[in-house]
């Protein structure tokens, strides 16, 4: 049911509009955003802007968070030293099975056929680990200036912002619900660090967001 003047809809059974008084129909003509009442055009602005920060809130499946070069050099770390690991234990093995030291029952051509590619896969396996080590020198120092940069950024920041003075910013922040509120806040800070640090990377600016308002808002994560 919808009311015919402000356009509210309503549960079925209530046959009157609370806000005007006059009696509900089934269905409304079609109109124009233009035609619609001051009212509704503000609660639709609001839904609006609910999905919005919700979008904000909740990634799209599919996006991706960033990862800071500190957590790329650990687990670049972690893969150079289980492919190092496995290729070296495996060359090892190889070795073995040819000195027969470990005895496999299979013939002779088995075996090389074996040694052929297993080796080889250890090989690689070994290629691989030290490539990764030589790309964790590079990383390492990567890592470090992010994360200068990162505490350089954070603290100018928190030293020249408070929560209330990103809220006095915000025209009527007091009436709007948190989710709403989350959106403009974080659109906010997006503004100050652009002004302040331009040319940073999208996903690294959403990453120091994420940090700030943990930081300025910890009761509303």
């Amino acid at each position: 049911m919808w009311c015919p003047k402000c356009k509210t809809e309503y549960i079925d059974g209530i046959t009157k509009c609370a806000d005007c008084g006059v009696d509900l129909v089934e269905e409304l003509p079609a109109t124009s955003y233009d035609d619609l009442s001051g009212e509704t055009r503000e609660k639709l602005s609001h839904i609006k802007a609910v999905e919005e920060s919700k979008s904000t809130l909740n990634p799209k499946e599919g996006s991706t968070r960033y990862i800071d070069k500190r957590s790329q050099y650990e687990e670049m770390k972690s893969s150079a030293y289980t492919f190092l690991f496995v290729g070296v234990l495996g060359i090892l093995a190889m070795i073995l099975i040819a000195l027969d030291i470990i005895p496999l029952h299979m013939a002779a051509y088995m075996r090389v056929i074996m040694a052929i590619v297993m080796g080889g896969l250890f090989l690689f396996f070994l290629f691989i680990g030290v490539q990764s080590f030589r790309k964790m020198k590079g990383l390492s120092g990567e890592a470090d200036s992010e994360e200068t940069l990162t505490n350089e950024i954070l603290t100018s920041f928190l030293d020249g912002h408070t929560a209330a003075s990103i809220d006095a910013s915000i025209s009527d922040a007091g009436a709007m619900e948190n989710e709403q509120l989350y959106f403009y806040r974080y659109e906010q800070i997006k503004r100050i660090l652009s002004e302040d640090h331009p040319g940073l990377a999208e996903d690294y600016m959403e990453d120091l967001i994420e940090k700030i308002y943990t930081s300025l808002f910890p009761d509303m994560i």
